[in-house]
């Protein structure tokens, strides 16, 4: 339903053009979806390694946070990759952490080997940088001794916007008081626009099951042109976020897509949309944008609210059957 978003890659319109050039007469090309499937492009295969330093007052001092993919630009589009090399922006989008006040912060790409056909994903980057330092996060609160959420309104402390959404979103959720529920908490954005959110999950470890029951996010992206539009893209970005974390993957075997069509390729069904709430900053500041906000700050919630539920760590995505059990027996 989002579209096949292909930007120089338009191969379905290559197909018309020479079947229509073939026969002299207009045609219709239609792909059967397995066909749309196996000729997808891809969000990079993403390694992550991460450390910092904490103070003897349990403060972050310094993160160091290494990013290897290869150059999705390099492959997607070419002439602008010729323009910004070695920066690529699209892959480590969300790495920069611009939001949080580190006084000593390094974030380094290693370009590895292009193995498939690459383009964006929503959140571009940070849909998977976001996942990795969001989750550090809360192992270095947890290793200082501290609270995850007063831990990050310590890093936000030059950034009071940031510290807004930190403290709605805890409120919104009730994080202070939340007793024995499961919560994950996370703090990401994407170019300017900031979000917090709040996952809560129910974990079934028979099943390697993740359920997420309830969804928080507070959102600062600026004026606010749309308000209506701008909801139903959190909205939608958010159960992006899900989906990518919970369920979709792609696997490849002998040079070829594995999977064809929704029996195996699992999205985020109707029915495992969880109740939604979004609140959206009143600030005096310019837009910047709420089309990929709602999506960096999911997986790294779930990841922790599991972690709260379970005392495991989930360090890849998505989160599949196979890896939870891996992870309760590690």
């Amino acid at each position: 339903g989002f579209g096949r978003r292909t930007a120089l890659m338009q191969n379905y319109v290559r197909d018309a053009v020479l079947c229509s050039k073939a026969v002299g007469r207009p045609v219709k090309v239609t792909w059967p979806r397995a066909d749309d499937v196996k000729q997808g492009a891809f969000s990079p295969l993403a390694a992550q390694k991460l450390e910092a330093g904490l103070t003897a007052a349990g403060m972050l001092d310094g993160r160091n946070h290494k990013v290897a993919t290869p150059a999705v630009i390099a492959f997607f589009n070419p002439l602008r990759w010729e323009a910004a090399r070695p920066n690529d922006v699209i892959s480590m989008r969300g790495a920069e952490s611009k939001f949080y006040d580190i006084q000593d912060f390094r974030a380094d790409h290693i370009i590895t080997e292009r193995q498939a056909r690459l383009s964006p994903y929503r959140g571009i980057g940070a849909s998977y940088t976001a996942f990795a330092a969001e989750c550090f996060m809360d192992e270095l609160a947890e290793a200082a001794g501290r609270d995850p959420l007063e831990f990050r309104l310590d890093v936000v402390r030059q950034n009071p916007r940031g510290q807004h959404l930190l403290e709605k979103v805890a409120e919104m959720s009730g994080w202070r008081n939340r007793g024995n529920r499961t919560l994950g908490l996370a703090f990401a954005g994407y170019s300017s626009s900031m979000a917090a959110g709040v996952a809560e999950v129910e974990v079934d470890t028979s099943r390697g099951d993740i359920q997420v029951t309830k969804f928080w996010a507070a959102i600062d992206a600026g004026l606010i042109v749309a308000p209506d539009n701008a909801l139903n893209q959190i909205e939608g970005g958010i159960i992006f976020g899900i989906s990518m974390a919970l369920s979709e993957r792609i696997d490849i075997a002998n040079g070829e897509v594995v999977q064809e069509n929704f029996y195996d390729y699992d999205i985020t069904r109707a029915f495992q949309v969880p109740d939604i709430e979004i609140y959206v900053a009143d600030v005096d500041a310019p837009p910047v944008g709420v089309g990929e906000v709602g999506t960096p700050m999911v997986p790294s919630a779930i990841a922790n609210a599991f972690y709260a539920a379970t005392g495991k760590r989930l360090r890849h995505m998505p989160f599949t059957p196979d890896r939870i059990s891996a992870a309760m027996e590690t």
